[in-house]
């Protein structure tokens, strides 16, 4: 008899990970409002690893408004790229 290996999975003690996560949005929402930039590339960072594409490329491209050299300008840069969005173009969102 087949059994359907979707059911069994659990994710129970993976759930302490969305908490975490949204601490860590929250803090960062925080310090950009008290215009803490880097937490803008932070914040991005978090939305590109959980595949929110819409909010990472805001954030990014906001913060390469504000910064304009670094190693998280670069990677900044790098993760743009790699969600298909081109760092250079113009219209540079404010927040």
């Amino acid at each position: 008899m087949a059994t359907d290996s979707t059911n069994e999975f659990d994710l129970g003690p993976l759930s302490w990970v969305q908490g975490e996560i949204d601490q860590a949005l929250t803090r960062m929402d925080a310090l950009v409002r008290t215009g803490y930039t880097p937490a803008l590339y932070w914040r991005g960072v978090i939305y590109a690893d959980q595949k929110d594409r819409g909010k990472a490329m805001l954030d990014l491209k906001y913060f390469l408004g504000v910064e304009h050299s670094g190693p998280d300008v670069e990677s900044a840069r790098s993760i743009l790229t790699s969600l298909g969005v081109d760092p250079d173009a113009a219209g540079t969102p404010i927040p």
